[in-house]
């Protein structure tokens, strides 16, 4: 009974330690990409698997006319982007960036959409979604690369163009 008692501790004391690697490892991990991210010239924009933003860079919030911790604090789907396409037709949750690189399960590039930042101002964009996958292949989110196009209403992306055409 000794025995088993302290193989019992031993074991809970390594699970404790591996988990606490583990942590260890992450917050690294979480480091780095929080590095990567202010380092990247490119707007950048990390949602976890529901669409809420969890990591944005200055360029992304100076795109948006927000502050990194208000882009933290939305979705991608939130109201209160009200995201329309090249026509200015607003666009349903399914075409949205995240949403297109979720279901396909695949990157998907070129997507034209524009929304208003808080002053009023319209901004076009045009965003690059890549879904990230967990170790079991598990959808873990969606990193997008974010460029403004400067000047122009967006056209509808490929990517959209296909959708609009499938629904037709």
């Amino acid at each position: 009974l000794d025995l088993e008692r302290t193989w019992v501790k031993d074991m809970s004391i390594a699970i404790e330690d591996a988990a606490r690697e583990r942590a260890t490892e992450r917050r690294g991990q979480g480091h780095v990409m929080s590095a990567i991210l202010e380092a990247c010239p490119l707007a950048m924009i990390v949602m976890d698997d529901k669409g809420k933003i969890v990591s944005a860079n200055m360029q992304a919030a100076e795109i948006f006319g927000l502050s990194v911790e208000e882009l933290e604090a939305r979705a991608g789907n939130s109201k209160e982007w009200q995201w329309r396409d090249g026509d200015g037709d607003a666009i349903s949750d399914d075409d949205l960036p995240f949403s297109l690189a979720r279901d396909k399960g695949s990157e998907a590039h070129g997507i034209k959409i524009s929304t208003r930042r808080p002053d009023g101002t319209a901004v076009a964009v045009m965003a690059d979604a890549i879904p990230v996958f967990d170790e079991s292949a598990g959808f873990h989110g969606v990193v997008m690369a974010i460029e403004e196009i400067a000047g122009q209403s967006p056209t509808p992306g490929p990517a959209l163009k296909m959708r609009k055409a499938a629904d037709e």
